[in-house]
């Protein structure tokens, strides 16, 4: 990984400022108006959505006081979410079109001229990801045997080790596990900070001091760890 020394990131306030005057400097023009309109759930989303925290979160991952300065963190992790957003998987591609679309430039927080190569993104992951592998398991699983069904029609399935729920709750209380460092823990940082408190915050989860959880037994693999 390539050092880079942290530069001190601008506030929400001063990218909103950003997009404005980028906006009026290449769309605020005859006939270039509808393209802004054509984007405007992507202008729309960066525009509420203040990850300024970003750059406190990777504060870690770069340099205090060597190396040569790094782009935003806040505008690189804005641009792959509007990669995201416009279902792009292709870091190549993307780049792409940034340097060939102003508007995705601008929407990132990036001057027209002055975009990120290809291997500032790939660098910047790295920093994101905090491990070497792509992949949370390296293992292949082999596909588990679904249990045999009752006898009768409705029964349920038979319980394979009966009381195991209860094993186990008395374990964790008697031995309550020491959460380790993942791979994804500071994406999950990210999303804490930047959406789901902000969202909290702003009334759109509801009373949060009164949360329902509901399931309805599906097995989803997801990245959930604590």
């Amino acid at each position: 990984m390539v050092i880079f020394m942290l530069k001190s990131s601008r506030s929400h306030q001063e990218f909103q400022q950003f997009v404005v005057e980028q906006l009026k400097v290449h769309y605020f023009l005859p006939g270039l108006t509808p393209t802004v309109l054509l984007h405007q759930r992507e202008l729309a989303s960066v525009w509420v959505t203040d990850l300024s925290k970003v750059a406190t979160i990777l504060n870690n991952s770069y340099s205090p006081n060597k190396g040569a300065p790094s782009r935003d963190p806040v505008d690189l992790f804005r641009s792959l979410l509007l990669m995201e957003l416009t279902q792009e998987r292709s870091i190549d591609d993307w780049v792409n079109n940034l340097k060939a679309f102003p508007i995705w430039a601008i929407l990132s927080g990036f001057h027209p001229n002055d975009v990120p190569g290809v291997g500032t993104f790939y660098d910047f992951l790295k920093r994101l990801w905090l491990a070497t592998s792509a992949h949370i398991s390296s293992k292949v699983r082999k596909p588990r045997r679904k249990p045999k069904k009752g006898k009768k029609k409705g029964d349920k399935s038979p319980l394979k080790k009966p009381g195991a729920v209860k094993r186990l709750v008395n374990r964790l209380l008697k031995h309550p596990p020491i959460f380790k460092s993942r791979p994804h823990d500071l994406l999950q940082q990210i999303f804490k900070e930047c959406f789901v408190i902000p969202s909290a915050q702003k009334g759109l989860l509801g009373n949060i001091n009164n949360l329902s959880i509901a399931g309805d037994g599906t097995s989803v693999r997801t990245g959930a760890s604590r």
